[in-house]
């Protein structure tokens, strides 16, 4: 007989391609991700209609068709509203009519975390917890995921492509990530080395932090972004061709890691473990 589980976790990703998603596992710029793989169970799901957001995510919740949560889009209307003066955004808890999955745990005396789930907050559970709700309000600093970027030296009508200008400084070529985050400690830069066939970024200006190659990610860094909190910084390069004129595309995801509500407020580090 197997043992009792004790605790699960359940990771939902909004967009996630799994192709993707394996891709990024097996190359090594995911390995906590490939872990879950490994370890845990995957698979390919259809969504609910609408196939939204907030719609998908209260039906994740729930197990409930969006006719039975209310969550049938961005936004619930009142019939009489027609102007959409008094819409309410459904990432709030009090938008949906079903019962979430951290309720009904409650009522079996289980306890749980919710963390950067939408309708979550405010919270409609007592003893149970909720982290970096996915939700806009007084008092609640939400937790952002800014997406990957391209900066390249070449022009590209790609929306998540950035523009940069490299300087030759002997064998190797810098340039200062344009669009990049407002840095405590000034811009960061990305120096290429066609030698080494490498990239390497610097933070400050002189100081290496991380390095990568065309054919692997660098590896996870964490850096000071000052306003902004603490972030972490993973990146490859795709292609190094000084030749070309124009050469360097790099991709960087960067996540900003800020203040985060939870709640209880008074919970403790030894009450967030025993979740």
């Amino acid at each position: 007989m197997s043992a009792k589980i004790k605790r699960f976790i359940v990771v939902g990703l909004d967009g996630m391609q799994l192709p993707m998603a394996r891709r990024f596992a097996d190359e090594g710029a995911a390995p906590n991700f490939h872990k879950l793989l490994e370890r845990g169970a995957c698979g390919e799901l259809l969504p609910c209609l609408p196939s939204w957001t907030p719609t998908n995510w209260g039906t994740i919740a729930t197990g409930a068709y969006p006719g039975s949560t209310g969550l049938a889009g961005w936004f619930r209307r009142a019939y009489d509203d027609l102007e959409g003066e008094n819409d309410h955004s459904t990432f709030a808890s009090d938008a949906c009519d079903a019962e979430t999955i951290w309720e009904a745990a409650e009522r079996q005396g289980v306890r749980s975390l919710s963390v950067f789930h939408p309708i979550s907050w405010p919270p409609r559970v007592k003893e149970s917890m909720v982290a970096a709700p996915l939700y806009s309000g007084p008092g609640v600093k939400k937790m952002t995921i800014a997406p990957g970027v391209v900066w390249r030296t070449s022009k590209n009508g790609d929306e998540m492509t950035r523009l940069i200008k490299s300087r030759q400084e002997g064998d190797r070529y810098v340039a200062e990530l344009a669009g990049g985050p407002d840095a405590a400690n000034g811009a960061v830069y990305a120096v290429f080395c066609p030698a080494d066939a490498k990239a390497v970024l610097e933070y400050p200006k002189g100081t290496a932090v991380a390095e990568a190659t065309c054919d692997a990610w660098s590896a996870p860094v964490w850096l000071d972004f000052g306003d902004r909190g603490k972030g972490g910084v993973l990146f490859r390069l795709v292609r190094l061709d000084p030749d070309a004129g124009e050469f360097v595309p790099t991709c960087v995801t960067r996540i900003w890691r800020l203040a985060v509500v939870v709640r209880p407020c008074e919970a403790s580090r030894l009450q967030a473990a025993r979740v």
